[in-house]
């Protein structure tokens, strides 16, 4: 425990010296009061989580319109003094008629409720209320987040972790924003400084089923999102080697640059991965980074099989994201992002120069293979100096980059382009570009980061110069916590959440939570893919989204799926087929034998969405929709498969519920 105090202070407006036990009276109600709500609302809280373990007697949402919903709740503020009961009385309306994400039948969006430990944790970040810019202002939270980066790169299988960066962010569009302004400030590390140029040409490639917000990405970077390239996916959502290599071969002849390649570790619907481990060769040839957006499906780390199977490759890629807020099951929000090959690479992306022990003073000399001899510097690691593209080195100096196969690596700016070692910075070559550092300065937030007091490891745990956020909420405690609670193999599980989270679950824990699952998705398949009322879009799920149709009484006769198929059949050779020719090869099913048409086809995406506004109002179950237009798919049903609580026999009932709903259309 740290000491106590009790040392008399001075006030600071009449130098009078007072005890503090005199002078902390209101501080004091604060805790009293602390007290007070906890013996209220824990009760209250408990009670709502125990109605979750009855969901035939308990609805996932007693909907309202939003008019009703307005008169039904005393929106009202008080314009003199608030009371106790009517803080609770709004505690109670608030569960009541909110969303239950822990209800076993709720499956509508990509998380699903949150673990006891997550939600302990956030109380801990709140009553701290401290932020992770700075580890003067954060000195746990930023040892917990360095600490948990380093052991998902060694999760992940990466051959030398202590290469990897990275940091965590307020969800995975922050992160892929982030990411993708990284391989910006690689490929036009001018941007940042000087804005685009007409030569410059960019454009970035992302997989057809990516989600919208590497479209936000390229909207707020300045680029356009109309200078986005969608490369196709094949008949199971995801992005071929050969069709992304015809697409960089493309944009090259027509005078484009490439910015970077989007994969995607399970896409937004479908639920797909794209072979990571074969776009790899692809950007190495065309040295384009390559990030891979995992921020649904990326949490099969935890698992042995699932890893191997779905993320081969991921450690070759440049940056990697994945959100423990969805399926490791921490609260919302908490997510993180990864730098594979580049460890000072967040720092350029974020304004900030790349900073190590040697920062401020003169340049160190560099051995014949461009490594650093100077004390503080790891031995034998190469010399990044501007770090992901920042303008600026580690003491001020403008430069550029070289891709190539094996990396990215600065060079002078006023030198032409080599495949040699890095030159050392000079200190002339700093003199010569001061006014263009001066200005990429202006980012450093002299205020906040102080280099005259910073040096060594605490300076590297300043950890807002890898953010694009100053306050940061310390989100790697809950799967820190819940980690050292259930380990990587119990069944339930940011980075104090994480950290915590995961001291709590363990690795053994959170490996159960994704296999447990991935086992229910494929058991939801597979009984709709027997269901003559029911129809996959695609074959067996890669992942946890179970995307299928309902096919009303109506529509059975002339709908006749071949049994065990799927909506959508694979060519086999990473292309796509057309809906006719899809249908041809799935032959006769069940009903009256012949191949469904694209007009009984047409007809069953508005019947999906009926059901799901219907589904919406009866409140006993939640699973979305969303149609693919891209493959000539109309609405259907997604059921995201993530929710720890799910028992085979709510599956049954979402399926017969569904079918109930549905029977008149």
């Amino acid at each position: 425990m740290p000491p106590r105090c009790s040392s008399p202070v001075a006030s600071a407006h009449s130098g009078d010296v007072v005890q503090t036990s005199v002078s902390r009276k209101e501080h004091v109600a604060e805790v009293e009061e602390l007290d007070t709500l906890f013996q209220a609302v824990c009760p209250m809280i408990r009670e709502y989580e125990m109605q979750n373990t009855k969901p035939d007697e308990v609805k996932v949402v007693e909907y309202k319109s939003p008019s009703d919903l307005a008169s039904t709740i005393d929106l009202s503020v008080p314009d003199g003094e608030g009371s106790l009961d009517a803080f609770l009385n709004g505690c109670r309306d608030t569960l009541a008629y909110s969303v239950r994400t822990s209800h076993p039948r709720f499956m509508n969006q990509l998380y699903a409720g949150s673990n006891p430990t997550g939600q302990v944790t956030e109380l801990l970040t709140s009553v701290l209320n401290s932020t992770v810019h700075t580890y003067a202002a954060g000195p746990v939270f930023s040892v917990v987040e360095r600490s948990l980066i380093a052991r998902v790169a060694e999760m992940i299988g990466h051959p030398n972790p202590s290469i990897c960066d990275g940091v965590f962010a307020p969800g995975g569009s922050h992160a892929n924003l982030t990411a993708v302004m990284t391989a910006r400030s690689v490929a036009f590390p001018h941007v940042a400084n000087e804005g685009w140029k007409p030569e410059d040409k960019p454009v970035l490639f992302a997989s057809a089923h990516s989600h919208y917000s590497i479209r936000q990405a390229a909207s707020i970077m300045g680029m356009g999102a109309a200078n986005i390239v969608q490369v196709p996916v094949d008949s199971e959502g995801r992005m071929r080697g050969p069709a992304l290599d015809a697409a960089l071969d493309a944009a090259v002849r027509a005078g484009r640059r490439p910015l970077a390649v989007v994969a995607v570790a399970g896409t937004t619907v479908l639920g797909a991965y794209d072979p990571v481990d074969e776009l790899v060769p692809v950007c190495r040839r065309h040295g384009v980074w390559l990030h891979v957006d995992g921020a649904w499906g990326g949490g099969v780390l935890f698992s042995d099989e699932l890893r191997d199977q779905l993320l081969r490759g991921v450690t070759e890629a440049d940056s990697f994201c994945f959100n423990p807020h969805k399926l490791l099951g921490m609260p919302l929000q908490c997510s993180m992002l990864m730098m594979m090959r580049d460890p000072d690479a967040l720092t350029g992306a974020t304004g900030f120069a790349a900073h190590s022990s040697t920062q401020g003073s003169k340049p160190t000399a560099t051995n014949g293979e461009g490594v650093e001899e100077s004390k503080g510097v790891r031995p034998g690691k190469p010399r990044r100096g501007l770090s992901s593209g920042c303008l600026l080195n580690g003491d001020g100096a403008a430069g550029s980059f070289v891709v190539d196969g094996g990396g990215v690596s600065p060079v002078d700016a006023g030198a032409p382009v080599s495949e040699t070692a890095e030159p050392a910075w000079s200190l002339e070559e700093q003199e010569a570009n001061a006014s263009q550092g001066q200005a990429a300065k202006s980012a450093e937030a002299e205020y906040l980061f102080h280099e005259e007091e910073e040096a060594g490891e605490e300076a590297d745990l300043d950890l807002g110069r890898r953010s694009l956020q100053c306050g940061r909420k310390p989100d790697a405690l809950k799967l820190w916590l819940a980690w050292k609670r259930h380990g990587t193999a119990g069944d339930k599980p940011d980075a104090l959440k994480l950290w915590l989270a995961w001291k709590r679950h363990g690795t053994a824990g959170f490996a159960r939570r994704v296999d447990r699952a991935r086992a229910l998705a494929l058991r939801l398949a597979d009984k709709v893919a027997v269901d003559p009322r029911f129809a996959l879009v695609t074959g067996r799920p890669a992942g946890f989204c179970v995307c299928f149709y309902y096919i009303p009484p109506s529509l059975r006769a002339a709908a006749s799926l071949q049994s065990g198929g799927a909506a959508v059949s694979d060519r086999g050779d990473g292309g796509q087929m057309t809906w006719e020719a899809q249908q041809r090869a799935a032959g006769k099913g069940p009903g009256t034998g012949g191949p469904v048409s694209r007009a009984v086809l047409a007809r069953l995406g508005p019947v999906t969405a009926r059901i799901y506004a219907r589904l919406r109002r009866a409140g006993t179950a939640m699973i979305n929709f969303s149609p693919l237009p891209d493959m000539g798919l109309p609405n259907f049903f997604r059921a995201v498969i993530m929710q720890p609580q799910l028992l085979a026999a709510d599956l049954d009932f979402i399926l017969n519920e569904i079918d109930r709903l549905g029977q008149d259309l």
